[in-house]
């Protein structure tokens, strides 16, 4: 039987690209698509998603910039169109697309992770008192993390905000004083000396140890001129076991999450990416010489060479 993955993905994802070349080299064929490709790959769609592939790796799927009213929607209605596809489509997926729709929302992921792991306190809230209590967690500033890619008008310039960022109170103080108010979703600030980014493919846990030279709240900001602060690491047994029983639990084969780790050594858990970047982790490892090829175990599993966590 002849394999062939289909990535879903952008082309130009390094990740992605990296597992295609893998693949190649296990003599296994690949195709990347996404919804764009609607308009040029030959086959009747409304038969279902082609039965020629025989995995797929659900790397993410998102709508692209327009420049009209009329291109805008043409991407929705593909998108649409393409995402109903995946959702039946008839062949071992990684994750299923409706594992990988829960395992994205961020209130989901830390509701099933209070019962594997150490959680910073959070909320998710529109009323005033709830926010200003938040800040009696023990820090002056807390965490404010975008549920999605919101937009913010800023000089008459759309812009998307999706990372996490550290506020005051005075920043807030005001919100929630109207009734239309969107609730916020606050975390508490964790004072930590490294962060560790966990690769789960399949039954296999890799964990990377990334050493903070500031208190930046994403030391991947850093990464250009700081490798040696990069170490592929053994974690504790018991979170080991932790962790592949969340990404059970949540019917994941392919996860990155990311850990915080405090002065005391504990482990505190922040989010689950199912569509993670690992590339620049392989990256930063090769430049200290520590091969680490996680491109080529996701191609182990995707060739059905690798057992899954999750059938």
């Amino acid at each position: 039987m002849n394999i062939h993955v289909a990535i879903i993905a952008e082309k130009n994802d390094l990740t992605a690209l990296g597992v295609a070349s893998e693949l190649n080299d296990l003599g296994v064929e690949s195709t990347t698509l996404n919804y764009l490709d609607l308009r040029t790959v030959t086959h009747d769609f409304q038969r279902g998603f082609p039965k020629s592939f025989s995995s797929l790796w659900l790397r993410w799927l998102k709508t692209r910039p327009t420049e009209t009213l009329v291109e805008k929607h043409d991407h929705v209605e593909m998108q649409a169109a393409f995402t109903g596809l995946l959702l039946e489509a008839d062949v071992p997926t990684v994750p299923t697309p409706l594992c990988n729709l829960k395992a994205r929302n961020k209130l989901i992921q830390l509701r099933r992770a209070e019962k594997h792991f150490n959680v910073p306190k959070w909320i998710f809230s529109s009323e005033k008192s709830v926010i200003s209590e938040s800040f009696s967690w023990g820090n002056q500033s807390i965490i404010y993390k975008p549920l999605s890619a919101s937009l913010i008008d800023l000089e008459d310039k759309l812009f998307a905000q999706a990372k996490p960022r550290e506020i005051q109170l005075d920043q807030i103080i005001h919100y929630g004083e109207s009734d239309d108010t969107a609730p916020l979703f606050l975390q508490q600030r964790i004072d930590s000396v490294a962060d560790i980014r966990v690769v789960i493919i399949g039954r296999k846990v890799f964990a990377v140890r990334i050493q903070k030279n500031s208190d930046i709240l994403d030391s991947r900001l850093e990464w250009l001129d700081s490798a040696e602060n990069y170490s592929l690491v053994q974690l504790p047994m018991a979170l080991h076991d932790a962790i592949l029983a969340y990404q059970a639990e949540l019917g994941l084969n392919f996860g990155c999450m990311d850990f915080l780790v405090d002065k005391q050594g504990d482990y505190w858990f922040l989010e689950v990416n199912v569509g993670g970047q690992f590339s620049w982790l392989q990256f930063m490892l090769a430049r200290q010489g520590i091969d680490c090829n996680l491109s080529k175990e996701v191609a182990l599993l995707l060739a059905g060479k690798e057992p899954l966590l999750v059938v």
